[in-house]
């Protein structure tokens, strides 16, 4: 009886290092199904561009990022105001970044429905500590959302995230603190790629003019 046990301890123990292997390997493969077919992911795109919203829902949560962008590619063409409540409740629930991040991307689409600007807003509340602050704050950014433009600021001025700042800014160009906090940034943050995103910045808003 102890034998079989520890028969079945080994297949279960070598059935958990054969899972940890293909899980750790799939990245790997689609890069190399990247590389030997350049068409790959136009070619997912064009398989599923009339499958149901549900189910291009479920791959916003796949480890293959050429599903997950294809994915949040043709919701996001769509632009279908039903998936807003199953969106919501992918950045509710879901433990995966990249999945949530998709997710509030796909709910700026909607960022005039009073029921996603709510919720931007509550997250948004929470603070910096909360999971999906940066990518709603681009978001609300995006939208031109002049409520959190004093937390952009208060942001830059703590040298938090800067990188992310200098794209929120972009959007606000007819403000006079934007120019000046750009500067300081292109002048003074502690990343030379960072101080050179703020001069292209700087630059682009000056040809705008």
């Amino acid at each position: 009886m102890k034998l079989v046990n520890k028969k079945i301890m080994l297949l279960i123990i070598a059935g958990l290092f054969v899972w940890l292997a293909i899980y750790s390997i799939q990245p790997l493969w689609w890069s190399f199904m990247d590389f030997v077919n350049p068409k790959y992911q136009d070619d997912i795109e064009k398989a599923w561009v009339n499958k149901p919203d549900g189910f291009l829902l479920g791959q916003l949560g796949s480890r293959n990022y050429a599903y997950r962008g294809n994915a949040a590619y043709i919701l996001g063409k769509r632009s279908n105001p039903s998936t807003i409540d199953p969106l919501i409740k992918i950045v509710k629930y879901s433990r995966k970044d990249e999945t949530r991040g998709a997710a509030i991307g796909l709910l700026a689409n909607f960022y005039n429905e009073p029921r996603v600007k709510q919720f931007f807003m509550n997250i948004v509340s929470q603070g910096r500590k909360d999971p999906n602050y940066l990518n709603t704050m681009m978001s609300l950014s995006g939208g031109h959302n002049n409520e959190i433009y004093p937390e952009i600021l208060s942001m830059a001025k703590d040298n938090f995230h800067t990188s992310w700042v200098v794209d929120m800014l972009e959007y606000y160009p007819e403000k006079p603190e934007t120019i000046e906090t750009l500067k300081k940034i292109a002048s003074s943050d502690p990343e030379k790629y960072i101080r050179d995103k703020a001069k292209d910045v700087l630059k682009k808003l000056r040809e705008k003019k």
